[in-house]
């Protein structure tokens, strides 16, 4: 049996619920841009994916300014989010 090289675990919305990162991050993103912040409900078949939301709901900002100003704020907020309870050791 081959030796174990690496364990990876995926904790966007497996291990921790970013759900409300993502919202604050983007709707910060649009603010940013003066573009006016799209619903939760319209966001929500996009959520994981930020440059689909850019495609979609500003196709005019450049994909590399806003994954820069998304991305800033996503990494500030990251230290709010919690992991589920059921992924904290007992």
């Amino acid at each position: 049996m081959p030796k174990l090289q690496a364990v990876l675990f995926d904790l966007d919305g497996t291990l921790r619920d970013t759900t409300e990162l993502i919202y604050s991050a983007l709707d910060h993103t649009f603010k940013y841009y003066g573009v006016p912040s799209p619903s939760a409900e319209d966001l929500a078949p996009y959520i994981h994916h930020h440059t689909f939301v850019r495609k979609r709901f500003a196709p005019d900002i450049n994909l590399e300014d806003f994954e820069r100003v998304y991305g800033a704020k996503a990494d500030a907020l990251l230290t709010e989010v919690q992991l589920y309870d059921y992924a904290k050791k007992p």
